[in-house]
């Protein structure tokens, strides 16, 4: 078959094209042919920074030029501004004043001149301490330095001049807090002093966003870099947490599959943090809920540079609740993070460098509990498996019942050697034994043991700053970022049925570039373009193996796209086989070129601009390649269609008999999306008490197209025939028939109106409310299109009539394997198979967002109490097409009845094939199917909040941040079309018939939020002897408080026949004293009767996990070495008073160990100590 190379889209170059995807898999390749023109500007760079010489600095300077003129056009690297009245001691306006702003880092002036009402504004301004200067007629010359200016901050100083010719100097020694009298976004921004000082395990600063209130951090988000898959998941005000947007240096950095940031930035190369929670300007778009923008650091006139290490041991740690009551020892850590960066002038006031080098090696241990079969099981023995309560589970015989008469049980529990599959059999000798006692009752979690986990990682980053006048600005950084993770192998080193994943290379790289240029005192135009990549390969550890060793049929290996273990998954039972996130190789690419145009006229500021993205998915990766599923139905009784109560999946399993199971083969993904704004905003300083910020931003996000047109919509009036039999609802495929490439219709009606006001009361009182329209990304569960006809899923056939089964391990797939068909078959693609598509109509969603805040200044101290709401429209989720209107639940057991098929003959593969199918299957919405899942519009969310926020910026040796939210978030789906955005609880639809019902608090719904991060310079030691003053002075403390409601819980039920997942509440769900082996009553909950839906809702509304309270804390020492050079000692202390929090209970009725608790909570851990040694001048 042919060979699809990436092409030169910014993907892998030519020669190092993928297999196609029917073949085979791609191998592990070297992944620094993935950065940008990889040899070109590295050394271009580093000519620059040796030579120092002015040809090569012109040579630069040229190039750049040259890319930027080609590439761009440009949302710049947060400009800031300044704005502000100048008065005379009256308070009358002062026109035609000459304000100077001087940054004492680099000595770039900018002047601009006061309007006929005393307003000014200076635009382009880098960050940092500045000097302002007023020169007036007829008044005194002022001048005001120490004013700190933040990136992307527009800074309101007003100043007042004295009458007469004498000089006046104002040295600002400190500086409270600048309230947002400009603006309506809400914001926070965290500094250098934050980002160097705050204690962060792993150093990854996407953990310091969830300082900023209305934040919620899902996952392990913030964790140590390794996969922007999995470190980078928030909810901000609401949303979907795939659908926030990243920034970095304002280029797009969000991963395209899930929204997190893609290339991270080490804390010594970083400038500032701008987190904006709600109602961002009409600059910023493609967010339903916050955009993230993180700020790259420059160089000044100043040389400062810094050197360090960072270093964790197991034997300074805690141990974890679950190991220490195993009496297991605490897993080897080993851990250290090292690098160095410099930053300074090439040519002074002219040309800025710098630079910087982070490095890692992580070797950490890891303990997991396994349920493994004990040695009467794996003989078919279950005399002995009993339940939580003690009681035996009997094993019934499934060939034995019928609808009409009852299962037998197996004598004495124990089912006879005959019976026993022979590949179950093999398969068990792969399962370790168990090692430990495990639940007295239920042998559940008798095996114990310890991994290690592996990580490498360097990244390197650059950046150059040329002012190529006072008011020319040139800036261009590049980011190189690789790391390896190799997992642990729990069930062996050697074991190739270990379900773990195989090993993993995480390569990421960045690009920049910046102009600016202030052609007026009043007229200011930027340009800027990015690249950012993340990408992923890696390769599962059995491959290569052969499943007929096995003893599968030999047929079956020649069908698999990959040979491996195939993966045998249970519930109880822990399940063995080959990941099936295994293969996974990927290239996450996203573009950005735009533009603005900053005008100041009178009291106005007006503001225009475009913006270009390209998002680029470049992938191997499917739901699996080989995988069977077991549970206790085929082994329940006596009646085959109750819900389980009895039965065991371990005994299914060893009968051979598998719930269901699937072959997959999948496509190579080439997807691109383009997204390009125009938008339009003026803040407008009606009096100099109000401002009126208002703006429009028009959207237009194509549809995603595949290069191979490798992308299938469904239909749901699609009219056709198959051999004479009339048909409705189809398949039609993109860029066939008039079709568009997009996997969607294009809309041209995304405008997203914006408005606030901002009212100072006082110059420390200020009023500040908005409202704004956003329109979605299209990430997440959006990248996942429809591919049925160029992906399969050849699925196992358990039984026809839903009791006896009809279907073994030793001959999966007797009727052969669901070959790829393209489009040539039209609308009978897939026909008798589950498929996946979008509909046309799909559009991206949006948010409606309001906010109302008041901001008090007290002293060196700003406070904001505030109030936020978010409203998720037509949020995109899954829908069910195929599925049993609810009013054919009234038949019941005729349901299960089998009829004529009229499908035989037409269909020749699965279930559909039979002579003889259930009545209940062509009662079914589109009964030519097994299975319609397309995205749709039909998810909403609806967001309240309170919040408060304190903060003291670094004044007088002492900063402080300290933000609470109290909130409520309902939905009836997460709205982004995965269930692995939450960390807990339910999107799963029990009733497709009555979505109303699936209203519920949402997965990411957290009540209360609180934290509080500081850094503290103890006043000790500042006078006395030397010896003192060495000894007692210099210390400091930081750290960060958290602390949060628990997670929601969803509790389910095993499924009677056409029945929902979800049980009856007959009670409170909640204990008065919940432990950790019973968190849930279950008193309160009973089975549902076949033919029914339960009561319970998707999240329970009150019941949750419990809740959370760390604290990291640091204690460190400054010893001066030589005037600006410094040696800073550390210890941190990461959760300081080692608090365990548990995770979610088992939350299945039918469960052995429902209400147990056998994990701690996603991302968090017990105590760990950290040392550090910080070299900085």
């Amino acid at each position: 078959m042919p060979r699809h190379s990436w092409g030169c889209r910014g993907g892998i170059p030519p020669n190092h094209s993928f297999a196609d995807a029917t073949v085979n898999y791609v191998q592990p390749r070297d992944w620094s042919l993935l950065s940008p023109l990889p040899e070109q500007i590295p050394a271009m760079i580093c000519e620059a920074l040796m030579r120092f010489s002015r040809e090569t600095c012109g040579f630069l300077r040229r190039t750049i030029f040259v890319l930027l003129l080609v590439m761009a056009s440009s949302h710049a690297w947060g400009q800031s501004s300044m704005t502000g009245l100048i008065s005379d001691p009256s308070g009358a306006a002062v026109a035609n004043a000459q304000v100077q702003a001087r940054n004492l880092n680099t000595n770039i002036n900018r002047v601009a001149q006061t309007n006929a009402k005393g307003y000014y504004t200076i635009s382009a301004l880098t960050p940092g301490s500045y000097s302002v200067q007023v020169d007036a007629r007829g008044f005194s010359e002022m001048t005001r330095t120490g004013v700190a200016l933040g990136e992307n901050q527009d800074l309101r100083l007003d100043l007042a001049v004295a009458i007469g010719s004498q000089q006046a100097s104002v040295q600002v020694n400190t500086l409270a807090p600048a309230l947002q009298q400009e603006t309506t976004a809400v914001s926070t921004s965290l500094d250098q002093e934050a980002i160097q000082n705050l204690p962060m395990n792993g150093r990854n600063i996407t953990e310091l966003v969830a300082l900023s209130p209305a934040v919620r951090a899902i996952g392990s988000f913030g964790s140590y870099t390794q996969s922007a898959n999995t470190d980078g998941r928030i909810s901000i005000a609401g949303a979907p947490p795939s659908f926030n947007t990243f920034l970095l240096d304002g280029d797009a950095n969000e991963l395209p599959t899930g929204g997190g940031p893609m290339v991270p930035l080490s804390p010594d190369a970083t400038q500032e943090i701008i987190i904006i929670t709600h109602n961002a300007p009409a600059e910023y778009g493609r967010t339903a809920g916050g955009a993230v923008n993180y700020i790259s650091r420059s160089g000044t006139n100043q040389f400062h540079g810094s050197a360090w290490e960072f270093a964790e041991n197991n034997v300074f740690d805690a141990n974890d609740y679950f190991s220490k009551n195993q009496k297991k020892p605490i897993p080897p850590l080993q851990f250290n993070q090292y690098g160095g960066a410099l930053g300074g002038h090439i040519l002074p006031d002219k040309l800025f460098f710098f630079v910087n080098y982070e490095g890692s090696r992580q070797t950490i241990g890891s303990n997991a509990f396994y349920t493994v079969p004990t040695d009467r099981q794996r003989a078919g023995d279950f005399s002995e498996t009993f339940n939580s309560s003690g009681s035996l589970i009997s094993i019934y015989n499934p060939i034995t019942g019928s609808t009409q008469a009852p299962r037998m049980q197996f004598q004495d529990n124990v089912i006879p050697q005959g019976l026993l599959n022979p590949i179950a059999l093999k398969i068990l000798s792969y399962y370790p034994e168990p090692n430990v006692t495990g639940n007295p009752y239920t042998n559940v979690n008798n095996y114990f043991a310890n991994g290690v986990q592996t990580t490498t990682r360097n990244a390197f980053g650059v950046r150059l700053d040329e002012y190529l006048t006072p008011t020319q600005r040139l800036s261009g950084r590049y980011t190189w970022d690789k790391a390896t993770l190799i997992s642990p192998r729990y069930f062996g080193s050697n074991n190739i049925a270990d379900p773990g994943y195989g090993p993993t290379i995480y390569p990421r790289n960045s690009l920049a570039f910046l102009y600016t240029n202030a052609l007026t005192s009043s007229l200011l135009i930027e340009a800027h373009a990015g690249f950012n990549r993340f990408g992923l390969v890696r390769n599962p550890i059995s491959q290569g193996f052969d499943p007929g060793t096995l003893g599968f049929p030999s047929s079956l290996a020649a069908e698999m796209q990959l040979l491996e273990f195939p993966l045998f998954a249970m519930s109880t039972t822990s399940s063995i086989g080959s990941n099936q996130a295994d293969p996974s190789t990927q290239e996450n690419n996203a573009y950005t070129f735009g533009g603005d145009v900053t005008w100041v006229k009178g009291t106005h500021t007006f503001k225009t601009g475009a913006e270009l993205r390209d998002y680029q998915w470049n992938a191997i990766q499917g739901s699996g390649v080989l995988q069977f599923n077991f549970d206790a139905n085929f082994t329940k009784g006596p009646s085959p269609t109750a819900a389980a109560t009895n039965g065991y999946d371990l005994a299914s399993f060893l009968l051979g008999r598998p719930a269901s199971g699937t072959l997959y083969r999948h496509q190579n993904y080439a997807y691109s999306t383009y997204y390009w704004s125009l938008y339009a905003q003026d803040n407008w300083k009606l009096t100099h008490k109000l401002v009126v910020d208002y703006g429009l931003r028009f959207d237009h996000e194509a549809g995603t197209t595949d290069r191979h047109n490798g992308i299938s919509n469904f239909d749901p009036n699609l009219a056709y025939s198959a051999s004479g039999l009339n048909l409705t609802g189809g398949l039609e495929f993109v860029g066939v028939n008039g079709v568009g490439r997009g996997n969607r219709d294009a809309t041209w009606d995304n405008f997203a109106p914006r408005i606030g006001v901002a009212y100072s009361f006082t110059p420390k009182t200020v009023f500040r409310t908005g409202f704004g329209l956003f329109f979605l990304p299209t990430t997440g569960g959006y990248v996942r299109l429809g591919s049925t006809g160029f992906t399969s899923q050849t699925s196992y056939v358990a039984s026809i009539d839903g009791n006896q089964p009809s279907g073994t391990l030793s001959n999966p797939f007797p009727q052969g394997i669901v070959p790829l068909t393209g489009a040539s078959l039209g609308p009978l693609t897939g026909l008798g198979s589950s498929i996946t598509a979008n509909v046309r109509n799909l559009t991206t969603g949006s948010a409606q967002q309001w906010s109302a805040n008041l901001q008090q200044q007290v002293g060196d101290w700003a406070i904001e109490f505030g109030y936020i709401g978010t409203h998720g429209l037509h949020l995109p989720a899954d829908f069910a097409f195929h599925h049993l209107p609810q009013g054919d639940l009234g038949q019941g057991t005729a349901l299960q009845q089998l009829v004529d098929n009229p499908y035989a003959g037409i269909i020749t593969n699965g279930s559909l094939s039979a002579a003889q199918v259930q009545r209940g299957q062509l009662e079914m919405s589109y009964p030519q199917f097994t299975g319609v899942t397309a995205m749709t519009n039909w998810a909403g969310s609806n967001y309240q909040a309170a919040t408060a926020t304190v903060r003291r910026q670094w004044v007088n040796q002492f900063y402080l941040l300290a933000s609470y939210t109290f909130s409520k978030l309902l939905d009836n789906n997460l709205g982004n079309g995965e269930n692995i955005y939450a960390d807990t609880g339910s999107n799963t639809v029990q009733n497709w018939d009555d979505l109303g019902a699936e209203k519920a608090v949402s997965t990411s719904n957290l009540p209360q939020h609180l934290v509080v991060s500081g850094n503290y310079i103890l006043p000790f030691g500042k006078t006395g002897s030397h010896i003192y003053k060495e000894l007692i002075g210099g210390w400091q403390l930081n750290g960060i408080l958290t602390a949060e409601s628990g997670n929601v819980i969803s509790v389910t039920a095993n499924a009677p026949a056409y029945g929902g997942s979800r049980p009856n509440i007959v009670g409170n769900p909640t204990l008065s004293h919940p432990t950790v082996t019973n968190w849930l009553n279950k008193a309160a909950f009973a089975n549902i009767p076949a033919f029914t839906y339960g009561n319970a809702p998707r999240n329970l509304p009150s019941t949750r996990s419990q809740a959370y309270v760390n604290l990291d804390a640091a204690l460190a020492k400054e010893i001066l070495l030589h005037d600006q050079m410094a040696l800073n000692l550390r210890v941190e202390a990461f959760n300081l008073f080692n608090s365990t929090t548990f995770g979610i209970p088992d939350s299945n009725i039918n469960d052995t160990n429902f209400g147990q608790i056998t994990t701690l909570r996603t991302g968090t851990a017990p105590r760990v100590l950290q040392f550090a040694v910080r070299f900085h001048f």
